[in-house]
């Protein structure tokens, strides 16, 4: 009997013990109200799928009047792959905390996280999710995962997340984000010359480049108004009137040559298409201005001009001695049109054609603007002398400039 009834205790005792263990279990269990993923400003509940990780934010609470909230608290909250096998959320677990007032989460976001806003209709302030890694899930999901702070047993569980006492929500973040097509344009117009001689046609090449400063390919199209902002009939495109391709990021340059006589301001306008609709444009002006202090400067036009200079090799002889001297000739073309030069030395006799020479040849020579020749030619002087040479520049057969030196 002694050991009958010894057993039988010791069968109670058992009997009670795990009772005792089974209410403390189901007492764990009983974590009340619900987890969401949500937006930033807490009206989407159960969004599941997500532009960005930066998009999604932690909630809970009813989100109605029937539904239970959590208890009230500080949370911690963690992100991993949807096993729960790896932890995705980067920084301490001391970061990553939220408050729960009234039933709702009512942010208490801390370190690197960022509160939403307050939805008026759940009473609730969600709580940003990011940072987080990437998930390893193919499908791009990932698991939210919240524990009251006392309930939080680091080691145990899902990284300290004991699964009885956690609630948890899966959702997706898209692996190619959404873009949002942004369409901008700029344009430059950059004249040779930014001034020219009145009533002079000069030919000016204008430079353009447009970029398409968006994230979105177009058509581009370059139009310039061709100086005459209300006409439209006298309006040439840029890029021959076709159009072209233009990528995001990319820019094109294209050159126009233009021949103006007076200040001219014209404008060009690049136009971006996409889709059949214009969905961008950009516009810019370039001056270029007739100023008479520049038909001073480099020849404008066909101009015709010779510069001539002489000079003896010795300036002073014994009168009545034969003596030889040297004369060096410079002939010059400084206009801007190439012309034929011819020299004749009257030999210091300039009433007797009959005893000039030349100096090059009867037949002259070619020069090209700008460009220069020296000749020498020896005479014998017994006496004071003074000779004098004409230059004569022809073109076409016709005489179009002159000079003379002593």
């Amino acid at each position: 009997m002694f050991n009958r009834k010894t057993h039988g205790i010791a069968f109670a005792a058992v009997i009670i013990g795990l009772l005792y263990c089974g209410s403390a279990g189901v007492a764990s269990a009983n974590l009340k109200g619900a987890v969401f993923t949500t937006t930033s400003d807490g009206t989407t509940v159960n969004g599941n799928i997500y532009d960005a990780k930066q998009d999604v934010y932690i909630s809970g609470g009813p989100q109605n009047g029937n539904a239970a909230g959590l208890p009230d608290g500080t949370y911690y909250f963690q992100v991993t792959d949807p096993s729960g096998k790896t932890l995705l959320s980067t920084d301490p677990i001391t970061c990553r905390t939220f408050q729960v007032v009234n039933g709702r989460v009512s942010g208490g976001a801390s370190c690197s996280h960022a509160d939403g806003t307050f939805d008026a209709a759940s009473g609730s302030t969600p709580v940003q999710l990011a940072p987080f890694n990437d998930t390893p899930n193919a499908g791009g999901e990932y698991k939210v995962w919240v524990t009251p702070v006392g309930s939080y047993s680091a080691g145990q569980g899902t990284f300290g997340f004991v699964e009885s006492e956690s609630k948890t929500d899966n959702f997706k973040v898209r692996t190619t984000p959404v873009v949002t097509p942004i369409y901008t344009l700029t344009v430059t117009k950059t004249p040779n010359k930014t001034s020219i001689c009145p009533g002079v046609q000069t030919p000016v090449t204008y430079t353009y480049e447009v970029c398409n400063t968006g994230n979105t390919d177009v058509t581009a199209h370059l139009a310039d108004d061709n100086g005459s902002p209300g006409n439209a009939a006298d309006d040439f495109g840029v890029d021959a009137g076709t159009g072209f391709s233009l990528a995001a990021g990319a820019c094109m340059t294209f050159t126009k040559t233009m021949s103006l006589s007076a200040t001219t301001t014209n404008t060009v306008t690049a136009t971006g298409m996409a889709g059949g609709q214009v969905v961008a444009t950009a516009s810019t002006a370039a001056t270029v201005t007739a100023n008479a202090t520049d038909c001073g400067g480099p020849p404008q036009g066909n101009q015709f001009n010779v510069s001539v200079t002489k000079t003896a090799s010795v300036a002073h002889i014994c009168p009545n001695t034969s003596t030889k001297v040297t004369y060096t000739y410079v002939a010059t073309n400084t206009g801007n049109t190439a012309e034929a030069v011819v020299l004749a030395d009257n030999n210091g006799t300039p009433g007797n054609p009959a005893d000039d020479f030349n100096p090059g040849g009867a037949a002259g020579f070619a020069l090209q603007p700008g460009e220069s020749k020296t000749l020498t030619q020896d005479v014998t002087l017994t006496g004071t002398t003074t000779n004098i040479v004409t230059a004569t520049a022809w073109s076409n057969n016709v005489v179009v400039a002159g000079a003379n030196a002593c």
